[in-house]
Order: C-alpha cells, then structure tokens, then sequence
C-alpha cells in the first residue's frame, strides 16, 4: 500500500497545522496593543486627577484657616426646623370609616 501525498494534500496540510498558531498571535498582539492603549489612557486620567486635587489642596490653603471649611448645612434633627402642623381629619365620614352598620356587625361577631 503506497501512501502519495500531493502538493496541494501537504499544502493544506501545513496551513491546517500552521493557522491556528498564526491566530493567536494575531489576536494576542491585537489585545496587548488594546490594553496598552487603556492603561496609556487611564494614566493620563490619573495624571489629570492628581492635578485636580493639587490644586484643589492648593486653592483650600489660599481661602483661609482650616478652622474654616464648608458652611455647616442643618440637618433634620437641629432644634430651628420647620414645624409642620397636624394633619385634621376633615369633616364628615370617610370612605374607609365603618359604618354604624358595621360596627354593630362586627361587635355582635366578638
């Protein structure tokens, strides 16, 4: 029994052998040059930010002593908020009131 390859045969061969290889590389170079170019980015962002707070440190120096922060905001519990005034019932029966009926009813039940 005599095995012939033929070019084409040993050709596809190769290519079958080869391809899959070639693939990852070219996805592997392909996902380090992405992730190059986000941490490229998310440096210069961070870079940005250490500005910011730079110069935020910077400006809260110049406006006065740190005894002097932010104006204190009152919250619910200080002694100067709104008292809201009790809610009346209005006048006459509502709707989810038993009726005399009702309450006859339901004490007769008891």
């Amino acid at each position: 029994m005599v095995m012939v390859w033929d070019a084409t045969g040993l050709l596809l061969f190769l290519l079958w052998l080869l391809l899959p290889p070639l693939y990852v590389v070219a996805l592997g170079r392909f996902y380090v040059r992405r992730c190059a170019d986000e941490v490229r980015r998310i440096g210069a962002v961070r870079d940005e930010l250490l500005d910011l707070v730079e110069e935020l440190e910077a400006a809260s120096e110049r406006q006065g002593p740190p005894g002097q922060g932010a104006p204190v905001v009152p919250d619910a519990r200080d002694d100067d908020t709104h008292e809201f005034a009790a809610i009346t019932p209005a006048a006459g029966r509502h709707r989810l009131d038993q009726s005399a009926l009702a309450a006859h009813a339901s004490a007769g039940q008891r």
